[in-house]
């Protein structure tokens, strides 16, 4: 499963993404509204079903209780996914992730080294508002995964690996900035800014009896790409160099 999950944060992207740059038919967006507004009809809207591929790291809040007292511990996630943006202005894909956390804490018989989820998930991201200079959006995640736990068995110091099958779900709450051209300058164009909030649950079997489990809040906050503004402007600047204006 590791492999498999690997390969795929790998691959996935680099697939989709040469995919995604060999297109050559359609203008990716309808007009801009003149100004962002609040008023419904006023989203921008793929004028045909585009793909997309793009990284996916975020930070999960777990409470414990392998210390004395309540403890938040954090872990980042690493991850990719892909799939197709609707006109209707609705992504729906499938992602890969993985992450791990190393600890040295008593776990009901045993002391826990390291623990490791990796999971595949299919998504559904509904755009409530897609405008200019903003995005709002709320990612649906229904997946399926291993956890592996690294454990010392307390009786007799002998290491032991446990294994399970995970099922998480998450849903989330996505606002995203994008900048415009400065000065004519248009790879501004090409940054953003994204913050994601939202909550996971991860069905599983305790292996063992466990203080911690995978449930938990997570977060995303950082720069952000948008390659569908660079492929615009890529095609816009081929589209010149392919048809020149005659000079009068």
């Amino acid at each position: 499963m590791l492999n498999v999950v690997k390969y795929l944060l790998i691959t996935t992207f680099c697939c989709v993404s040469r995919l995604l740059f060999a297109q050559s038919t359609g203008r990716i967006e309808l007009p801009v509204a003149p100004e962002d507004t609040m008023k419904t009809g006023q989203n921008l809207h793929p004028t045909e079903p585009k793909l997309i591929a793009e990284t996916d790291q975020r930070f999960f809040v777990f409470k414990s209780n392998l210390f004395p007292g309540p403890e938040r511990l954090v872990t980042r996630v690493y991850g990719v996914r892909a799939g197709v943006f609707f006109p209707f202005n609705v992504k729906v894909g499938a992602g890969a992730y993985l992450s791990w956390q190393r600890l040295s804490s008593f776990w009901d018989g045993y002391i826990l080294q390291r623990r490791q989820l990796e999971y595949l998930t299919l998504f559904v991201e509904p755009y409530y508002f897609r405008r200019r200079y903003w995005e709002l959006s709320t990612p649906l995640e229904v997946g399926i995964g291993r956890t592996r736990y690294e454990l010392i068995k307390v009786a007799d110091s002998q290491p032991e690996v446990k294994r399970s099958m995970a099922y998480p779900l998450g849903l989330g709450v996505t606002v995203a900035l994008k900048s415009q051209a400065f000065h004519h300058f248009r790879p501004f164009r090409w940054l953003g800014f994204s913050a994601e909030a939202g909550y996971r649950l991860t069905l599983q079997p305790d292996i063992p009896k466990a203080p911690i489990s995978y449930n938990g809040f997570y977060y995303s906050l950082g720069p952000t790409l948008l390659v569908s503004r660079m492929y615009a402007d890529y095609k816009a600047w081929r589209a010149r160099k392919q048809h020149p204006k005659k000079k009068k």
